[in-house]
């Protein structure tokens, strides 16, 4: 893949894209505040604003800054290239007020597309699969994260942008892949009702422990839970049809099917969590998106958490 590619943001996820682009064959440049402290590899041209790149080497942006900046970075990148396609980690802005009155052209909105790198899981996307064959509608669908901050980053986790508001933290913001999930496996969603907040001893400012209910256009019921508070790390699903159940683990790539027919296991391993960053770049640059979330996911991700965060009321100004 010998394209020119520019990372936004050199923290660990800008990090995390630079190498994996440098592995499928990119030319990667970084754009990074710290340009002048930061340990240099080699391997990348290093400045210290997107203004000062040559533009016309880069076909590919990936924008992975704090979550406030999200917005003015990709602004920028869609100002000073007019072709390069943008990947913006997750979740596209930190309020829902950043997306308003941008002036982007449709054809602007159509080279953007969101990180949310969990569809490219084996197991998930084994799951999406499962769901066109059978065109379901749900009775029920469960999503769930719950891990432990503190083990998270190799940093104090109550000087990362995780504990802190003013940079996008949360677990609402956080693991707003699950939304995403929900939104991606069971349509648009309707009335979402939320319940939790900072409940744990953890020394953050942000909600450490939710619980979300509601209604999607493809499912009776959905619940959402999502913590900071658990010591051992459990994430999945279970989607709920008249007819058949299935029971989703990321964490061990096992899908559990169930039917009157009786029951059958489904292995999806993934050998390596970074292959979903792989091709979701893969997808973006050769297939023109594929399965990527667009801009305008990002949009309703956004918007979802946005009125959830309203509602739950702990950053109210």
């Amino acid at each position: 893949m010998e394209i020119g590619a520019l990372v936004v943001g050199f923290g660990s996820i800008g990090r995390k894209h630079a190498r994996l682009l440098k592995e499928v064959g990119a030319r990667v440049s970084v754009v990074t505040r710290s340009c002048r402290e930061v340990e240099r590899d080699s391997a990348y041209t290093y400045f210290e604003s997107i203004g000062d790149v040559n533009m016309k080497e880069i076909r590919y942006i990936v924008i992975a800054v704090e979550t406030s900046r999200h917005i003015e970075c990709m602004l920028n990148a869609l100002r000073l290239n007019k072709r390069a396609r943008i990947m913006v980690e997750k979740p596209l802005a930190a309020e829902s007020k950043q997306l308003v009155d941008l002036g982007l052209t449709i054809e602007d909105k159509e080279r953007v597309f969101i990180g949310f790198n969990l569809r490219y899981l084996p197991v998930v996307k084994k799951s999406k699969e499962l769901c066109k064959q059978q065109d379901k509608k749900f009775t029920r669908a469960e999503f769930f994260s719950h891990s432990y901050l503190p083990h998270w980053r190799d940093i104090d986790y109550r000087k990362s942008s995780s504990a802190r508001w003013s940079t996008g933290g949360g677990v609402l913001r956080d693991l707003s892949h699950e939304l995403d999930l929900m939104q991606w496996l069971c349509g648009t969603p309707h009335k979402l009702n939320i319940y939790g907040g900072h409940l744990s001893n953890l020394e953050c400012e942000v909600e450490d422990t939710i619980y979300i209910v509601g209604s999607c256009k493809q499912a009776g019921l959905v619940s959402i839970g999502l913590s900071y508070t658990q010591h051992f790390e459990t994430r999945g699903f279970s989607l709920i049809s008249n007819n058949e159940t299935l029971v989703t683990d990321l964490m061990s790539g096992k899908i559990i099917k169930s039917s009157s027919n009786g029951t059958e296991l489904i292995e999806c391993p993934c050998e390596d969590f970074d292959d979903t960053y792989r091709k979701m770049h893969r997808d973006i640059i050769q297939e023109g998106g594929g399965e990527c979330a667009r801009y305008i996911d990002g949009q309703l991700n956004i918007k979802c958490i946005e009125d959830l965060d309203r509602e739950l009321g702990m950053h109210e100004k």
